[in-house]
């Protein structure tokens, strides 16, 4: 089962410009904390952060999908969890002990 994934955890963006960016928190953004972190719930998105190749690097978000998590809700949304992902973008990094799964 993946880690649950939290405001300001990194995502990989796999991209030239910038390699990696963070979980921003938006008003999807759950209440509810995990290690001192509110979780990331499905919609919210990347940090901004460039897209390209470099020298030419336009800023972007990308909204994040929820995919492991299709029974556990917070606040009637979906959790996000490491692995998820957006237009290429992934989660890289959660709680380092909390679980999600189906």
């Amino acid at each position: 089962m993946p880690n649950v994934a939290r405001v300001n955890d990194t995502i990989n963006n796999n991209h030239g410009c910038e390699p990696t960016s963070k979980l921003q928190g938006t008003n999807k953004t759950s209440k509810i904390e995990v290690n001192n972190q509110k979780v990331a719930l499905d919609g919210d998105s990347t940090t901004t952060h460039t897209v390209g190749v470099p020298p030419v690097c336009l800023p972007h978000t990308v909204p994040i999908t929820a995919s492991y998590s299709s029974k556990v809700e917070w606040e009637g949304q979906k959790c996000l969890a490491v692995g998820d992902s957006g237009a290429g973008h992934i989660i890289a990094s959660g709680s380092s002990n909390v679980q999600v799964g189906s």
